[in-house]
């Protein structure tokens, strides 16, 4: 087919931690060994459209790619996985098997059904923060077999590419989101929030029809058509020449998702500091051909390798090697997989070549190869590089793909430089996968760190001095391999339950269990015992919710008794477990045991069942795994997806339990730590995705981290039902339709999760406070604002904070961006856990404009947490506060004015306004008319002549009466009543004129204060005039605020008035007032100085709100002190 002209039929393995894939890049910029599979559950006649498809998307996509990086980046190779079991007629190609060199596993890519989260769209699995790459890419079959791929399709497909590469996030808000809303407020107006350059216009839409977003979630911008527009690529407007991603200078700064969790970094501004750019000088320049290589694999079996070590050092354990070996070959090994058997010392033996295990005699006749303790080596020496190259040589030889290798060794190993190097370059050269069990001993970190290499698994045994708790630790190990393979899913039995006893407590042993309603096939009930022979077992007993009892079984079963594993005969009788109606209720057992002295053994009780259902879209599953761990100092972040089928399952209750192995063996143990899924976006960032998240912030010593995952359902935890997709994703929260969400039911689940090593303890004084994201904030009267939050913890999710900082701005960047310095509104000093709700209440003098407020918290080590959702605010200007301040309110409009009540006070309003011209004409003219009297008549009025000779600013000497008259008006105005204060610093930095219209903070006199408004004049040279004005007052305006504690307790409010001192007045002045002229005549009073920033008010409880803009350990505030009031300068004064 001409549209496989460019596909090559290749073969490989590549194998590493989830979102790890070993992508490489050319030193032109192309990228290789990027890994697309397509999913099992879709049908194979859709093979061809598929594969045509994807082949147009990633053609077109190397071209945007190779576009939206200045030249820098393009696809050049791709390898496509097909099912293991589609045909080559099907797919209209001729498939083979996967060879050595060619990548496979795991996928950076998948192509699958239009799944619950993404709908069918692509999209990126995130667990991780700013700058740090994705999981893995989703890509809906229906997104590209459905459709023409045109360069809309293709930016999609970038925009995705780079949240997986490069750790970006999407440049837009969502609907109905309180984290990354979807519009946001400026002059008045609903903007979108998007990141863009150029002018941007549009309608807001629902259905088709003009809404407005403050109103409804669901009305959407929808822009205009325009080429001006050429960034962001993930803005989500897919408008025409929209190519590449905005440089920080580009646009203005809104609270999108990249600009909120990279705080304010622009999405160009992360991606330039990746890796991949430091490589990459420059573009790959003109000729090259950017169409990128396909190469089509099928996804070959899973071939294991069982290497077990006989030297000497095993002498101890062998019995249990042995038993442990047998339960896996014999029992758990899945039908139709390949397996051989190795051992080894100083030197390699192939017991047994792979072979495919289609019987139980195949089973046992490779589980007899397992040699006896006296079979074991004399010395104690082990060669694992021959081990290895045996297996790859002589084993796998040519076949190497889907290889797993298993290793049981000891750890007490001493491997030289070149033998590990050896061993990495034949394993990860070759694609395989190793996984190693490491019996009790000195820890070898090496063998950890390649089974991390190879996406394997590694197990270091604990010796608790009990041959029962080695036996179980051995068998788990051999569980989990399995498990991840999952190649047959349904068929892995679940752990329900697991006791301990020891027979010498006492004769009876009791316990209870649910097995839930999603298990139920194949349960057993089965006792780990010492010696299968002599087991103390006389009885055991079951009672279900019922009453009903069952038994007492006094025969056990010796099935299973080559593994020391004891069931119940129950003679011809049904186990009671079968019982559909009892499913997911309590079962009570009672064990009764032989008591002989001198007999005390240690006994495992566990209980297993497989998934009631063999459909995989019914399996609740539970993956694990860390992130974001790339320096040895930093925090463990552990995630865990828990799905039905591939739905998520929400509101469970996930805990992650921690077992610590110190390097000087000793066992510790860490409390419970609950993992979530709120979306918070400082640990979890989606909530409703089924992701759960937590980060460990305890380090007690260095050493092996192991994790173990405790997940439980109820009623009331739920999962969407088959076919539907969510309404909202992509923002903090997937939300699906009520009606969509069905529960679980109750179920358990314990899950062994990834192991880590801690070479050196993280610093745990600088981990921040946790995210706020449910501030809320009501409007009051007269500038009081109520907010109400909950509280965040003092490390992340944990711990408490010492207090809050409520910062604001007008100007969202200023908030959003971790460099800039945003203005404190208060600070509050709070000591409280994580979960407490809290309420303030905030005085906010500032009106007529739009605002944002937004929470930061602090801890006791005084770091910052990220700050809050951020709170729209606006206030309406009080009517009294635009009295006092000599000013109105906006006048209405005439187009309203529709009733004879409203002609009515328009011709009162007339009416005033008539009055008040014919005064101020008759004031005019009276004024012009005293003005104009000779200046000896004025002096012969006054019976006094006054020493100031006041130069005009002109060439002549007379007196310019008019503008003395001006500077009188202008001082006298200054100590009248409407002194208007609260100027904003930055109204006076940028030259704005004041207009009355916000930040009012009046202060009307009172009769009391007469002193400063009718205060006698004082006898003053225009030098001291001017020298006073330039001077600094003191002025503390009124003003009281009010505290609420969580628990409702109200403290007393504070308050502190004006008190404006009168000037001495000088006994000249008292001498001679009366034969002072009344235009050399003016009024002064102590002009206001600075607002101070040291007021402090402490309640009670030792919970303080701080009226300062310089707060304790915060790194990102300073001193804002407010200018004083704008004074009129004295006009035409140039010599005294």
């Amino acid at each position: 087919m001409a549209f496989l002209s460019h596909i090559i039929l290749y073969s490989a393995i590549v194998t590493c931690h989830l979102g790890l894939t070993e992508i490489v890049m050319s030193e032109g910029g192309g990228y290789n060994n990027i890994v697309v599979e397509i999913s099992k559950y879709l049908n194979e006649d859709e093979c061809p459209a598929i594969l045509k498809g994807l082949k147009d998307l990633l053609d077109v996509s190397s071209l945007s790619l190779h576009k939206s990086s200045s030249g820098l980046f393009y696809f050049q190779s791709i390898t496509v996985l097909v099912p293991a079991d589609w045909k080559d007629s099907s797919c209209g190609v001729s498939i083979r098997g996967p060879g050595a060199d060619t990548p496979y596993a795991p996928a950076d890519i998948y192509i699958e059904k239009p799944g619950a989260v993404g709908g069918y769209l692509p999209l990126t699995q995130q667990s991780s923060g700013c700058g740090v790459g994705g999981d893995f890419i989703s890509l809906p079959h229906t997104f590209i077999s459905n459709q023409n791929i045109t360069d809309r399709q293709a930016r999609q497909f970038v925009h995705e590419w780079s949240k997986f590469r490069y750790g970006i996030f999407d440049e837009s808000g969502f609907p109905g989101d309180s984290v990354y809303p979807g519009y946001y407020r400026r002059d008045g107006k609903p903007l979108p929030v998007v990141s863009h350059n150029g002018i941007l216009a549009g309608m807001w839409l629902k259905n088709g029809e003009a809404c407005d977003p403050t109103e409804s979630a669901e009305c959407i911008f929808t822009p205009e058509p325009t080429d001006e527009i050429t960034c962001s690529l993930g803005n989500g407007l897919n408008l025409a020449n929209s190519y590449r991603y905005c440089n920080s200078s580009e646009f203005k700064t809104t609270p999108t998702k990249q600009a909120v969790l990279c705080q304010g970094l622009s999405t160009q501004d992360v991606i330039s500091r990746h890796a991949d750019f430091i490589k990459v000088q420059s573009g790959t320049g003109s000729g090259i051909d950017l169409t990128p290589e396909i190469r089509i694999v099928r996804g070959p079996p899973t071939k294991f390798v069982l290497a077990i070590d006989t030297s000497a050092t095993m002498n101890d354990h062998w019995r249990w090697i042995v038993k442990a070996a047998h339960k896996f070959i014999r029992y758990d090994m899945p039908v139709n997989s390949n397996l051989a058997v190795l051992t080894f010392n100083d030197k390699a033996k192939i017991e047994h070549p792979l072979i495919e295990v289609t019987s139980d005699d195949i089973r046992g006749r490779l589980a007899d190869l397992i040699p006896v303790k006296y079979h074991l080596s004399t010395g104690e020496r082990s060669c694992v590089a021959c081990l290895v190259q045996t297996v790859f040589k002589d084993v796998l030889k040519n076949n190497m793909a889907g290889a797993h290798i298993i290793l049981v060794t000891h750890g007490n190993r001493e491997i030289n430089t070149v033998e590990m190097t050896e061993m990495k370059n034949l394993v990860i050269n070759n694609n395989a996968k190793l996984s190693s069990i490491i019996i009790p001993s000195d820890r070898n970190e090496f063998f950890g760190n390649i089974a991390d290499l190879s996406q394997g698994l590694n197990y270091q045994l604990s010796d608790t001095g009990h041959s029962m708790d080695f036996l179980f630790q051995m068998n788990s190990a051999f569980s989990s391999i399995l498990r991840q393979e999952s190649i047959y899913p349904t068929e892995i039995p679940e752990l329900v339950h697991q006791a301990e006893y020891y027979s010498g407590d006492e004769g009876l042993s009791e316990g209870r269990f649910i097995i839930d309603a999603t298990l139920g096939r194949d349960t057993m009930f089965g006792i780990y015992v010492k010696d299968e022979e002599d087991h103390l077992i006389r009885s055991v007993q079951f009672t279900d919710s019922r009453g009903n009892v069952y038994g007492p079984f006094s025969k056990m079963s010796s099935s299973f008794d080559r593994v020391n594993l004891k069931t119940i005969n129950y003679i011809g009788q049904v186990p009671p477990f079968g019982d559909s109606a009892l499913l997911g209720t309590e079962w009570k057992y009672r064990i009764e045991w032989d008591t002989e002295e001198g007999r005390t053994r240690k006994s495992l009780v566990v209980l297993t069942s497989k998934p009631r259902s063999k459909d995989e879209s019914q399996l609740i599953s539970v993956t694990s795994w860390t992130s974001g761990r790339d320096g040895e100092d930093q925090l463990i972040r552990v995630l865990a997806k828990v799905r039905k089928g591939l739905r998520p399952i929400l509101n469970a209750s996930v805990y992650l339990d921690v077992e610590i192995d110190t390097e000087n063996g000793t066992g510790l143990a860490i409390l419970p730590l609950q993992m979530l899924d709120n979306g918070h976006g400082d640990v979890d960032l989606m909530s409703g995705d089924g992701i759960y998240s937590a980060v460990l912030t305890s380090y007690p010593s260095t050493g092996r981290y192991k994790f173990t995952l405790r997940v439980s359902g109820t009623n009331t935890t739920l999962f969407p039902v088959q076919g539907a997709i969510a309404e909202t994703a992509g923002g903090s929260a997937v939300k699906f339709a009520a009606e969509k969400l069905v529960p679980t039911g109750e179920f358990f689940r314990t899950v062994s999760g990834p192991v880590e090593y801690i070479a050196k303890v993280p610093d745990t004084r600088t981990i921040p406070p946790g995210k706020v994201t449910n501030l809320e904030i009501q409007v009051g009267e007269e500038g009081r604002l109520f907010s109400s939050w909950t509280s965040s913890g003092g490390d992340l999710n944990s711990g408490s904070v010492s207090g809050y900082r409520f910062v604001y701005s007008e100007d969202i960047s200023e908030l959003l961006d971790i460099n800039a310095e945003p203005r404190s509104l208060i600070n509050l000093d709070l000591n409280q856990p994580a979960g407490v709700l809290t309420t303030q209440d905030i005085q906010f003098p500032y009106y007529e404009q739009d605002y944002y407020i937004g929470l930061i918290p602090v801890d006791s080590d005084g770091n910052l947490g990220m700050i809050s959702n951020l709170v729209h605010v606006f206030l309406p200007a009080p009517p009294s506060l635009l009295q006092d301040a000599g000013l109105t309110s906006p006048a209405p409009s005439l187009s309203i004015l529709n009733s004879e009540k409203d002609w009515i006070m328009v011709g009162v309003i007339c009416g005033i306004l008539l009055v008040l011209i014919v005064i101020s004409v008759v004031s005019i003219s009276y004024f012009c008319c005293m003005s104009r009297k000779p200046r000896q008549e004025r002096k012969s009025a006054t019976g006094s002549v006054s020493d100031v000779h006041v130069v005009s600013s002109g060439s002549s000497d007379h007196t310019d009466g008019t503008d003395a008259g001006s500077f009188d008006s202008d001082m006298k105005n200054l100590s009248g009543n409407n002194i208007v204060t609260g100027y904003d610093p930055r109204d006076i930095e940028f030259g704005l004129q004041y207009t009355g219209s916000r930040h009012l903070e009046v202060e009307t006199p009172t009769k009391d204060s007469g002193a400063s408004t009718r205060a006698t004049p004082v006898y003053w040279s225009a030098s001291q005039l001017l020298s006073k004005l330039e001077e600094g007052g003191s002025y503390a305006p009124e003003y009281s605020y009010h505290y609420s504690t969580a628990s409702g307790v109200k403290l007393s409010d504070q308050s502190r008035s004006i008190n404006l001192e009168v000037a001495p007045l000088p006994t000249e002045y008292l001498e001679n007032r009366s034969g002072i002229p009344e235009e050399f005549c003016v009024t002064v009073s102590n002009l206001p100085n600075r607002y101070t920033d040291t007021d402090r008010y402490a309640d009670s409880q030792a919970t303080s709100v701080i009226m300062t803009d310089s707060f304790r350990n915060s790194h990102r505030s300073r001193d804002r002190a407010l200018p004083p009031p704008l004074y009129p300068k004295p006009k035409n004064i140039t010599q005294v």
